[in-house]
């Protein structure tokens, strides 16, 4: 691994900037979108190679898109499931789960994996799994502020994404580290993580 000279270094919230740019584009060129856990594994080695310390943790989400939370604030509390369910498709109104009971990864690991950069932020390169043009989903990589509250699993982290809308809520699970035997994350891919960093260095070199 080629690490930053001494001297180097650069602005934590660029190095951030720059992987979800230009680093994430590239990993998911190599990485399926769905492979949290590796996807996590490479951005967690990416970012401890420009000195900034990050570590992985355990989470459900669940999110609707823009067209539902209108819908919702519309109509109320649905009092007719199957009315609602018709006004939710005429609409193109979404519900959205990663994790605990939605879409599995590559090795039917039921949750999802993010990252927590220095204790202050959370870093998920993957939700974008969850994306659908024709359930009017559109999710981008997040990063967020969150506290110890939410690390520790005694509240939610709740999130809006600025382009499209959708509401996020991530609930932390800390005591759940399954994913730690598996291959995906013990083997980190070297070919991926230098070309990240390369792409990096040269971004924020400019």
């Amino acid at each position: 691994m080629a690490k930053i000279p001494p001297g180097k270094r650069h602005d934590p919230a660029l190095v951030l900037d720059s992987l979800i740019r230009i680093g994430q584009p590239f990993i998911v060129k190599f990485i399926a979108l769905n492979n949290c856990v590796l996807i996590t594994r490479v951005a967690i080695d990416v970012l401890g190679d420009f000195g900034i310390a990050a570590t992985p943790l355990t989470v459900h989400v669940v999110g609707h898109n823009a067209a539902y939370d209108r819908l919702v604030r519309n109509l109320g509390s649905p009092t007719d499931p199957e009315a609602f369910r018709r006004l939710c498709d005429e609409h193109v109104a979404s519900t959205f789960r990663v994790g605990g009971g939605g879409e599995d990864g590559p090795n039917d690991w039921p949750h999802h994996l993010v990252a927590i950069v220095a204790g202050r932020q959370i870093l998920d390169l993957s939700i974008g799994q969850a994306s659908s043009a024709e359930r009017g989903i559109e999710l981008s990589p997040v990063l967020a502020r969150c506290d110890e509250d939410f690390l520790t699993g005694r509240c939610e982290l709740e999130h809006t994404t600025k382009m499209s809308g959708c509401y996020l809520k991530y609930q932390a699970l800390p005591d759940e580290t399954s994913y730690r035997p598996t291959w995906d994350w013990k083997s980190s891919p070297a070919h991926v993580f230098n070309s990240v960093v390369k792409r990096m260095q040269d971004d924020l070199a400019d």
